[in-house]
């Protein structure tokens, strides 16, 4: 459960006020795509049941499983953190 125990650092970790902004960018782009991740076990186990079974592959050519996890960003993902780390900077210096 590596997203959840990313969102829990990112939650609780004690970031100056300053720095909200920039977590608050980071932890909408992760909880975004939590449920895609959350799929990960179900398509392994999957995968690995295909083991052992007539899945059409042979040991000359055996069978290439692909699978793909988009990771989507916003389209102002890129201006939003900008801002945000833009504003952090200026906050701090």
């Amino acid at each position: 459960m590596l997203i959840v125990d990313f969102e829990e650092t990112m939650h609780f970790a004690n970031i100056p006020e300053e720095g909200e902004a920039v977590r608050n960018v980071l932890m909408n782009a992760i909880g975004h795509n939590a449920a895609k991740l959350a799929e990960i076990p179900e398509k392994l186990d999957e995968m690995v049941a295909m083991a052992g079974t007539d899945h059409g592959g042979t040991i000359d050519e055996p069978r290439i499983v692909r699978w793909t996890i988009p990771f989507d960003l916003s389209d102002d993902f890129n201006d939003r953190f900008d801002d945000a780390l833009r504003q952090y900077l200026y906050t701090i210096s």
